[in-house]
């Protein structure tokens, strides 16, 4: 058994990996590799980079964060200076871990409240505490069927207000019909991961609901687990979220890096693939 060290947790590598994680259903292991990974750079120098930018201002704010795994986008959007800030996840595993971490919070900004909770069969929420920012970052990918995107797509309109604000990131659809699997992972392994794409039509595209495997590294380089990620279209989710009660949906296909560093050319392999992509929306 290989043993990954983070600063914040440890888990066991062939526990993590000796079962792909699909439909957003972790286990205690998966959870806690999921949490790991998560320090590795594209992490925070472009996904949560992107994902703050597109949302703007949450000073002052009611914010909720669906599939929020172990609270890592969660707790940066306490720190943004969100009033209200609350976290659920279909995972008891990953929930255990976002309220762990909410225990060694001394800071000054409100205590996360935490919930397990499947959007597709979320509670009715009250007028007064409906939000105004519904982040849901990779949470549409794990809709194994068209019947699962809708139900999320209605969950998260369930919460959110009228004129309130929707961003989330998913695998970008052309990621699943990249043409040459071996060169994608030549390509992003250095950064974190590889891929196992599905079958193509003979058009070369991909059905709408297929499954491709993700593999996701440790900072160190280790294998630390294998996702499913399902496959829809950009007008499947634009529609599929109007559908829901959304309007003015917007695709964003470039992503953000962080300007923290002089170092663009270190990531011209990461953007040169259609890693991933936003879609923000507004509540009707």
């Amino acid at each position: 058994l290989k043993h990954f060290q983070s600063d914040k947790i440890k888990f066991t590598v062939t526990m993590a990996i000796q079962r792909v994680v699909s439909g957003g259903n972790y286990d205690d292991q998966q959870a806690k590799a999921y949490a790991a990974v998560k320090e590795v750079d594209f992490r925070s120098r472009v996904e949560l980079y992107s994902t703050m930018q597109f949302i703007g201002d949450v000073r002052g704010k009611r914010v909720l964060d669906v599939a929020c795994g172990s609270g890592w986008l969660t707790r940066n959007l306490r720190n943004a200076g969100a009033a209200y800030v609350k976290g659920t996840d279909m995972s008891t595993p990953m929930i255990e871990i976002a309220q762990l971490e909410e225990k060694k919070y001394h800071g000054n900004g409100p205590l996360i409240d935490y919930e397990v909770e499947d959007i597709r069969n979320a509670a009715g929420t009250a007028k007064e505490e409906l939000f105004d920012v519904v982040t849901s970052n990779w949470l549409l990918v794990n809709a194994k069927t068209k019947q699962d995107l809708r139900e999320m797509c209605e969950g998260l309109a369930s919460k959110a207000k009228s004129g309130g604000k929707l961003v989330t990131i998913v695998m970008h659809p052309d990621l699943f019909s990249y043409p040459d699997n071996h060169k994608l992972n030549k390509t992003m392994k250095p950064y974190g991961a590889t891929f196992g794409l599905p079958p193509k039509q003979e058009d070369g595209s991909v059905a709408e609901s297929s499954a491709m495997k993700i593999q996701a590294y440790s900072p160190q380089g280790d294998l630390a687990m294998e996702i499913e990620n399902y496959c829809y279209s950009k007008d499947t989710f634009t529609e599929e979220l109007e559908r829901a009660g959304f309007e003015c949906v917007e695709i964003k296909d470039k992503m953000l890096l962080s300007p923290e560093k002089d170092d663009a050319e270190d990531w011209e392999g990461f953007f040169s693939v259609p890693l991933m992509m936003a879609i923000v929306a507004q509540k009707k």
